[in-house]
Order: C-alpha cells, then sequence, then structure tokens
C-alpha cells in the first residue's frame, strides 16, 4: 500500500470549520422555521427523531406502537442518547447537541479519508457538499445518520489491516441497516486480495 504524504499540522481545523459554520446555520433555520405560527411543538421530534427519542425514554416494544415497529431502528443511536442525557437532560435536546457534535467528528475523518486518496482541495469541497447539501440539516436532527458517518469515516479512516476496522464496521452494523455496506467493502477487497491481506479483510 502506498504511504500517504505528510499530513500538515492542525490538517483538521479546515474541515472542522465547515462543519461547525454548516451546522449554525442549520440551527439558525431550524430555529426559523420553529418561530413560523402554527408549526409543531418541536421540530427536534419530527419524524425519524420521535421513534429514536421514544426507545431511550420507554424501550423496544414487541408490537406495533405508534403505528409501526420501534425494533426497525437500531439501538447505538437511542443508547448513546440514553447515557448522554445522564438521566438529567431532555432527549430532544441531548439528541440534538450529540448529532451536531458528531457531524463535526464525521466530516474531519471523511476529510482526511478524501485528502489521502485524492488531494485537499477536492476534500474539501467534498465537505463543503455534504455539510451544505440541501438535506444535510438532517445531521442537525437527533437522527442516527451523524453517528453512523463517524462509524463509516472511521472504517476508512483506519488502514485496512486495523483491527479497529472490525470495531468501526460492527458499530456502523448497530447504528445504522446501511452498515451492511462496510461488510461489502470488506468482502470486495477480501475478493481481490490473498494471503494475509485477505485474512485480514475477512
Amino acid at each position: 500500500m502506498a504511504e500517504h504524504p505528510p499530513r500538515e499540522e492542525h490538517w483538521y481545523l479546515l474541515p472542522a470549520a465547515v462543519a461547525v459554520v454548516s451546522r449554525c446555520y442549520s440551527a439558525a433555520i431550524l430555529l426559523a422555521l420553529h418561530s413560523i405560527p402554527g408549526m409543531r411543538p418541536s421540530l427536534l421530534t419530527v419524524w425519524d427523531a420521535a421513534w429514536y427519542l421514544r426507545i431511550p425514554d420507554s424501550g423496544y416494544h414487541g408490537g406495533v406502537v405508534h403505528g409501526g415497529h420501534d425494533f426497525a431502528f437500531f439501538p447505538a443511536w437511542p443508547l448513546l442518547i440514553k447515557i448522554a442525557s445522564l438521566g438529567i437532560f431532555p432527549l430532544p435536546e441531548t439528541g440534538f447537541v450529540l448529532a451536531n457534535g458528531l457531524f463535526v467528528v464525521a466530516a474531519v475523518l471523511i476529510w482526511r479519508v478524501l485528502a489521502d486518496r485524492l488531494d485537499a482541495a477536492t476534500a474539501t469541497a467534498g465537505v463543503v457538499l455534504l455539510a451544505f447539501a440541501p438535506s444535510a440539516y438532517v445531521f442537525s436532527l437527533p437522527y442516527a445518520e451523524a453517528l453512523f458517518l463517524v462509524a463509516a469515516g472511521s472504517y476508512f479512516f483506519v488502514r485496512p489491516e486495523s483491527p479497529w476496522r472490525l470495531a468501526a464496521t460492527a458499530f456502523a452494523m448497530f447504528t445504522r441497516i446501511a452498515g451492511a455496506g462496510l461488510v461489502s467493502s470488506a468482502l470486495a477487497r477480501a475478493a481481490m486480495t490473498r494471503g494475509r491481506a485477505r485474512l485480514a479483510a475477512l
């Protein structure tokens, strides 16, 4: 495997700054929408966020609840919200703070992965597009997307032979079903290599 060029000191500041600015932008939009008369009581509890917040509050249910099945939502994100709330802080606000903070971490990891494989300019453009895409507001809501990006970014951040790849894959699988994509990536690498590299991929 080719060695990556030396990394500049404090390289993480640029992607972190892009992520922070984008989260402030998203939060401002959400607050503006929240102030519109007749808007739902809380934008932090709409759609899937409501499911993710009910699970740490009342656990999983074996049957139909609120017109659906809560076991369709994987446990890593609700568990993290439950732990971070310390049983004191409101779950919606805890999820909001976690989601925004995790997106900053994910942006730094993704920038590094792209910079190592392509170049810094492409990495910056990619992170800007990710952070300011029209749908990027979901990374400011109590959704599992930001946590999944951290897991996926960690998978590609570490070297292929690193045991941390297994941990990142397992964590991704406990976060979203899209974690199966990382398993597919590992299987593809195993198919294209042999010997110790194949064993490490498997």
